[in-house]
């Protein structure tokens, strides 16, 4: 994968987007998500994102393959959500040509948070196997640094340890005195 770069709405999305009076966040949500299906082409293999946001792109995917303009799409998801889109896994298809996710923080770097819902591993696993992985968020997620204001209940840098972890991270986790805690809003099968 490149480097990092801001993908701005094409003019046809800002128009809407400025034409709409009162806008709510989940508008911009809306608009932010179909930036990122402007890059979905027929044949693609997706990861397919969690979250309020892809959930967007996702539903708008799900549309275009329904009404034909998009076909031979197959998606790899990284939670339950998958609108419809034909699914497979990383053993089929190793390479991703394009993963589309929210994130939880994004700083004017375009650093970012990922994973505080829940399915840090499988997004991880996923976005690894990518070519090319489109972030997107409202400006509800931008923040001048990182943790400058914590969102998610608990706080903190996500961290996934599981039963496979080498032996070697139970001393850095006490030695760094980070309390286990499961994700919030965690379910068992999106991990």
């Amino acid at each position: 994968m490149g480097s990092p770069f801001l993908l701005q709405p094409s003019r046809s999305l800002t128009e809407e987007a400025m034409a709409a009076a009162g806008q709510s966040q989940d508008d911009l949500k809306r608009i932010a998500a179909l930036c990122a299906v402007e890059l979905v082409r027929s044949g693609m293999v997706l990861g397919l994102g969690t979250g309020s946001t892809a959930a967007h792109a996702l539903d708008r995917i799900g549309d275009l393959l329904r009404g034909g303009d998009l076909r031979d799409i197959v998606g790899i998801p990284t939670s339950e959500w998958a609108a419809g889109i034909p699914l497979t896994d990383l053993a089929a298809h190793p390479v991703v040509a394009l993963s589309i996710d929210g994130a939880d923080e994004v700083d004017p770097a375009l650093n970012l948070v990922k994973g505080r819902g829940g399915s840090l591993l499988r997004e991880k696993m996923v976005e690894g196997a990518s070519r090319r992985f489109v972030v997107i968020v409202d400006d509800s997620k931008l923040v001048p640094r990182l943790e400058a204001r914590p969102r998610h209940p608990r706080g903190g840098h996500p961290l996934r340890l599981g039963p496979h972890s080498p032996p070697t991270t139970e001393p850095l986790r006490r030695h760094a005195r980070l309390q286990p805690q499961a994700p919030y809003g965690f379910n068992q099968r999106q991990s």
